[in-house]
Formats: C-alpha cells, sequence, structure tokens
C-alpha cells in the first residue's frame, strides 16, 4: 500500500521540481538582464571611448579656433576603482592627439534621464585617485569624513563657496572630496577635515597642469536650527579666506601631471 502512494506521487513530486527549475532559471536570467541592463559601462567601452576622444576634440579645438585638427584616438585605459556601491568608475585614458600623447582622468556614473543611462565627467587625476583607490569592502568610498560625513562636508562646502561675496560671484567647485576621517577641534562641535576640491574648469592644455586641484583643511561646526530641527554642519566663517590662501598656494606650486607614457603604441 505505501509502495503503491509512494509511486503515483513521484510524477507530481518531479513535475513539482522540474516548474521550480524552470521559475528559478526565469528568475536568474530575468536578474542576469537588469543588472547588465542596470550596469556602468566600462572605462573603454565603446560609448565612453567617444566621448573622451571628443572631449580631447574640443579642447585641441578651444586652443586654437582657426585650426580643425584630426579626431583624438583613446589608445590605451585603466580603471583606477570601481565604487560598485553607487555605480562608479574612476578611470584613466592615454589619447593620442597628432603626435602628442595626452592623459585624460575621468568618471563614468549614472545619469536620470530615459534616453542616456550613464555620463562621463572629465575630473583631476589627483582627485580620482583619491576617490577611487581608496575603497571599502562594501565598494563604496573610503573617505566618509567621520564623524560629519561626505554628504554633509560637501553640501558645508558648497553652500560656504558657491554664494556670491565680496570678491566673486563664486568659487565654481566643481568637485569635493574628504581625505579621510576628521579631527575633532572643540568638544565634538568643531572639526576640522582635509579636503580636496577641483575647480569648476581644468585646465584645456590636455590636462597637464596640476592647477585646477586645491588642498586645504576646513572647520565646520554643528548648529541647532529652529525648534524641532536636527542640528546641521556648517562651515566656520574662515571657509573662504582658507579658500582663496588655497587657491593662491596652487598656483604658486603648480606642478606637472604625469604625462602619458611615451611606450604607448596604437
Amino acid at each position: 500500500m505505501n509502495k503503491s502512494i509512494s509511486t503515483s506521487a513521484a510524477p507530481r513530486y518531479f513535475a513539482r521540481l522540474k516548474k521550480i527549475a524552470v521559475y528559478t532559471a526565469v528568475l536568474g536570467g530575468a536578474y542576469f538582464l537588469f543588472d547588465w541592463y542596470n550596469a556602468i559601462p566600462s572605462c573603454a567601452s565603446g560609448p565612453v571611448r567617444e566621448s573622451i576622444e571628443f572631449s580631447a576634440w574640443h579642447a585641441l579645438r578651444a586652443m586654437d579656433e582657426n585650426v580643425v585638427p584630426a579626431l583624438p584616438k583613446m589608445l590605451k585605459t585603466e580603471q583606477i576603482g570601481h565604487a560598485s556601491a553607487r555605480r562608479e568608475r574612476g578611470c584613466v585614458a592615454t589619447v593620442r592627439a597628432g603626435e602628442e600623447l595626452l592623459s585624460y582622468a575621468y568618471i563614468v556614473s549614472p545619469r536620470d534621464g530615459r534616453k542616456v543611462k550613464f555620463e562621463v565627467t572629465e575630473a583631476h587625476h589627483l582627485l580620482v585617485a583619491a576617490r577611487f583607490g581608496n575603497l571599502d569592502r562594501d565598494g563604496d568610498f573610503g573617505n566618509k569624513a567621520e564623524p560629519i560625513g561626505r554628504d554633509n562636508v560637501q553640501r558645508a562646502l558648497r553652500a560656504a563657496l558657491d554664494a556670491p561675496n565680496l570678491f566673486t560671484t563664486g568659487s565654481s567647485i566643481s568637485q569635493v572630496e574628504p581625505l579621510g576621517a576628521c579631527r575633532a577641534v572643540g568638544g565634538g562641535q568643531r572639526y576640522a577635515c582635509n579636503v580636496m576640491l577641483q575647480l569648476g574648469n581644468l585646465p584645456r592644455n590636455g590636462a597637464r597642469a596640476s592647477f585646477g586641484i586645491l588642498q586645504a583643511e576646513f572647520t565646520f561646526e554643528r548648529t541647532s536650527g529652529r525648534e524641532g530641527e536636527q542640528p546641521q554642519w556648517h562651515a566656520a566663517g574662515d571657509t573662504y579666506g582658507r579658500y582663496l590662501r588655497a587657491v593662491h598656494e596652487a598656483r604658486k606650486t603648480a606642478l606637472p601631471v604625469q604625462p602619458a607614457p611615451a611606450s604607448v603604441s596604437g
């Protein structure tokens, strides 16, 4: 009796297993397709390559509007790091422009839009190295500006430096990168953070000059807002003065960025 029940149940058991296997395969395939569709292109993918080559062409064209240069060619790329938690890649490429080899650093990141799913942002070599050369085990940026936080440091500095003032209509800061944890200077209410800043417009000479990137220590204070609001971090009152001194020092001590290797062929 038990044997006949077991024998009759076997086809149903195997049919159920087959359905489970089919569902698993379908779900696995769907996840793979979603992950592939949602992935950020590699540093050397076709659209990224076209973007960098056009950027190099535009830079050469801006140097002499009377000359129409040939389209530069990307010869070699290197991924500095892949921040998988943020779906961003930090890259460096060697580009041949005429007889010159130029070195370009850039960030490939998501973009909100239906047609274009990513964007390529030209960045300074030093900033790309600082941000993507120090990732944590979760694939996030390692420079977290503890205990203030990356986002709070970026927000506070932009609010202080991009506001019009006596000297300028704004600092045109395009990138803000904390360089590690911050140190307490006032009983947990004030912290000093070492920060790298990239100016809005990089040098248009093949990115060979290091001016365009600043490094300085800024102080942040936590102040309470109106009743019921959470305390907010703000840049201290001497922030703009520190920024101007950093600009002055950067102009005096600018050094050439490491040139593209002459051994690259293509």
